[in-house]
């Protein structure tokens, strides 16, 4: 594939991210997801970015539907995924855990290329199957999190906010309320 064309062919997820990135983040703001559920998020939004490459790899669709579906679905996993790091993060290591998740995202992307065959449903498939891993590690982490909050946390935290608020488990991240 020329770089023009696939320049032209990643016009439509990026934008759809360039979109949607914005809503979804205000979204996140607006209703106080707690960090269970936007990692349970992420984890189905990453699943959603495995469909959309299974699709654009072999169902008889337009490419503009695997397209719509991977940038909406991305943008998802995105905004979600780094939105939790306020929320799971002690402050004084935050950026840390911003240039780890960092790392993690583009790790992939370049191993990939070293398995990758020439074979264009086969690379989706590959591709597929690291998105489903990303699917794991995000309901794997919404299972780690505790259910109810410490009583040490409920006692700084006064009880009336939500669970683990101001101390990283969920709730609002400081500033941003």
């Amino acid at each position: 594939m020329a770089l023009a064309d696939a320049d032209a062919a990643m016009l439509i997820p990026e934008g759809a991210i360039l979109v949607l990135a914005l809503p979804i983040g205000l979204l996140v703001d607006r209703c106080k997801l707690g960090a269970r559920l936007m990692l349970a998020l992420s984890a189905a939004s990453s699943c959603l970015i495995g469909v959309a490459l299974l699709t654009l790899a072999w169902a008889p669709l337009p490419p503009l539907a695997g397209c719509l579906l991977l940038g909406a679905s991305y943008a998802c996993t995105q905004s979600l995924g780094w939105a939790v790091i306020a929320y799971l993060a002690p402050p004084e290591i935050v950026n840390l855990c911003s240039g780890f998740v960092g790392s993690a995202i583009n790790v992939v992307p370049a191993l990939l290329p070293l398995v990758f065959t020439g074979d264009g449903s086969r690379d989706l498939a590959v591709l597929s199957a690291s998105a489903a891993l990303g699917a794991v590690c995000f309901a794997g982490g919404a299972a780690c999190l505790p259910r109810s909050r410490p009583a040490a946390v409920a006692a700084v935290g006064g009880g009336t906010q939500p669970l683990g608020a101001g101390s990283g488990l969920s709730g609002p991240a400081p500033g941003l309320t």
